[in-house]
């Protein structure tokens, strides 16, 4: 299984709103069960990244796609 990883500086997070933003995107990947929805695997927080893991989507981007 190919994953992607993304990765968020802790500096980045300037305010309580940033993070509860964050947050909350975890939260609903994480109870995500959809099947044409990328699953996220795994949050790994280190002394100054945050890193999110999640299944690696093929076949291009949203962007791509409507642009048909």
């Amino acid at each position: 299984m190919k994953v992607a990883l993304k990765l968020v500086p802790k500096h980045s997070i300037f305010s309580y709103t940033t993070w509860a933003r964050l947050y909350d995107e975890m939260e609903i990947m994480d109870g995500n069960t959809h099947a044409n929805v990328c699953q996220q695997l795994e949050v790994i927080q280190t002394h100054d990244t945050l890193i999110i893991v999640m299944e690696c989507g093929e076949g291009g981007t949203l962007k791509n796609a409507y642009a048909v």
